[in-house]
């Protein structure tokens, strides 16, 4: 094996247990960030509809913690699009949404779910099932 062979596979070997350490870090995060809402959770008013929108906004970026940590361990482009489908909808569930952000977010879920569809799935194996 020549140098410049070895080098290029340790380096590709140290960036996959660095990725593999960073996922590590953002779970412990992802944990430590599901106690505090369970700690907020019982503090808060639950007959008001901002206490549903707050622990909506943490459950989705939660979910987004732990769909980054499967993407950083896994490299599968199912939880790439996965991990923007949820990004996208926890952007447009803020209340604070500006309006010609929801046809910009409702466009960019669409182009996600045609990416699922057709460049993962394939469009001959749906062919046959639709028809």
């Amino acid at each position: 094996m020549k140098l410049g062979e070895r080098i290029a596979s340790i380096n590709q070997d140290l960036v996959v247990w660095c990725e593999r350490v960073i996922a590590l870090a953002l779970l412990v995060g992802v944990i430590c960030f599901f106690l505090a809402t369970m700690r907020t959770a019982l503090g808060l008013d639950w007959g008001m509809m901002a206490t549903l929108h707050e622990i909506g906004q943490r459950v989705l970026l939660m979910t987004i913690g732990l769909e980054l940590v499967r993407t950083l361990i896994s490299h599968e482009l199912a939880s790439l699009i996965n991990l923007m489908s949820f990004v996208v909808a926890r952007r447009m569930l803020e209340p604070q949404t500006p309006f010609w952000e929801v046809p910009l977010g409702v466009a960019a879920f669409a182009a996600l779910m045609a990416t699922r569809r057709y460049l993962m799935n394939g469009p001959s194996e749906n062919a046959e099932v639709e028809e």
